[in-house]
């Protein structure tokens, strides 16, 4: 039987080449590789290598790593830190949450198993590091991502919402948001209502019984005011029966509240029942008078005829006629001056100045109704304000112009009210369009 041969220690250089070799390596290292490397250049053993690899552990300077009943593996660097470090820059870097196993497959060497990440990923967690978020399927397994999805959810519900001009559903929402994972309509429901209930949105009911919720940055009766005013602006004037109709889903109180709230801003008018109608109709404008005196006109026209034919002089014709006009409570200054009525500065500027040729140049539906603005109307027609102002209210006197008025002209600058008529009264108009002859 041959006699052992006692094992030499490694020879100084032999012990800088192994510190080498495992501070070169990419992972952990069992003593038997690390011989081998250093083999072609110093015929060592493993049996040689591991106490030198023990003792460096002893002194802190290598790490020993258990491999259950294998044989150790050793390193100079901290394996679990590394593998931490690992973890949380693949979450980090990732455009989108990942499961453990997930990240285990882009961390480099030493691969890693996806339990091990997955403790790693709870004490991350655990220490505020990352974020978990719940598979959608039951069987599913979580993921982790650096950032809140809940909260980037809820930062992008709300700027969405904010955005949207008009009540929307929680899935009509959801098709609108841009966020690295897409939230269903469940995931955004929860976020409108918690956002209702902090009053920041309001809840709107469903357009039919089988409709879902909607959700809006204004509540009822912001949106009934809005309907109701578009409708008339489209439809024309309306009866309160036929825009009740219109706001489904609203009850009588708050369609009372909603009239109430439109007629205090000056923005619903009532029109008085005409011809044959027996109820007064709401507009967003007053009601031409041309219409309404119709009746009366064909009438005056019939008597001047006969009093014409009975060589009643034109002049004693105006003044009676003005008379009555005054007895019924139109004021045309002095009383018993008809001056105004042919030789006014303001008549003389109205039939010089062709403003009705004027909007129809500059809005090619001016003649079906379309409004035009009283700044670019005045700078077509080059006339002074006060001038353009006296026209154009010349023009809405003799029924020939309907006049839009500014709803909140006190929010104005004194520069911008400047750009639009006024009567002098405080009163403040946008715009004008003709009336239908």
């Amino acid at each position: 039987m041959a006699k052992k041969v006692p094992l030499l220690p490694l020879s100084s250089e032999a012990r800088e080449s192994l510190l080498q070799a495992v501070g070169s390596s990419r992972e952990p290292q069992l003593a038997k590789s690390l011989a081998a490397l250093l083999a072609p250049t110093h015929s060592v053993t493993e049996a040689q290598v591991t106490p030198v690899l023990e003792e460096l552990v002893a002194t802190g300077d290598l790490q020993k790593y258990a491999l259950g009943k294998g044989k150790p593996k050793y390193w100079d660097r901290d394996l679990q830190e590394l593998t931490r470090d690992a973890v949380l820059r693949a979450i980090k870097e990732s455009a989108a949450p990942l499961t453990a196993k997930e990240v285990a497959a882009k961390i480099a060497p030493p691969k890693v198993a996806a339990a091990n990440v997955s403790a790693i990923l709870d004490a991350a967690v655990a220490g505020q590091l990352c974020f978990a978020f719940p598979s959608a399927k039951a069987t599913g397994k979580p993921s982790f991502w650096h950032q809140d999805l809940r909260e980037i959810g809820r930062q992008a519900v709300l700027k969405a919402a904010q955005q949207a001009g008009d009540p929307f559903t929680a899935n009509e929402l959801a098709g609108r948001l841009q966020t690295p994972v897409k939230l269903s309509e469940t995931d955004v429901t929860g976020i409108l209502e918690e956002t209702v209930a902090a009053g920041t949105l309001h809840a709107i009911p469903a357009t039919t019984a089988k409709g879902k919720p909607r959700y809006w940055t204004h509540g009822v009766l912001e949106l009934g005011c809005r309907a109701m005013v578009a409708t008339i602006n489209t439809k024309g004037p309306q009866t309160l029966t036929n825009l009740k109709k219109l706001l489904k889903g609203i009850g009588d109180a708050q369609f009372q509240q909603i009239v109430d709230r439109l007629r205090e801003k000056g923005s619903l008018v009532a029109h008085p029942p005409l011809g044959t109608a027996k109820q007064e109709m709401l507009g967003t404008r007053p009601p031409s008078a041309v219409p309404y005196l119709q009746e009366v006109g064909l009438q005056l026209k019939r008597i001047v005829g006969l009093l014409k034919g009975a060589h009643v002089p034109s002049d004693e014709l105006r003044r009676a006629v003005v008379q009555l006009l005054t007895e019924a409570g139109i004021s045309f200054g002095t009383s018993g001056d008809t001056s105004h009525l042919t030789g006014s500065p303001t008549a003389a500027v109205a039939e010089t100045v062709d403003l009705v040729g004027a909007m129809k140049r500059i809005e090619p539906g001016a003649e079906r109704g379309a409004l035009v603005g009283a700044r670019e109307l005045r700078r077509a027609v080059r006339l002074p304000k006060s001038e353009f102002d006296h026209a154009v209210l010349e023009l809405a006197r003799q029924g020939r112009l309907s006049l839009h008025r500014h709803d909140y002209a006190t929010s104005l600058t004194q520069e911008e009210r400047d750009e639009l008529v006024t009567d002098g009264d405080g009163t403040f108009y946008v715009g004008m369009a003709l009336r239908p002859r």
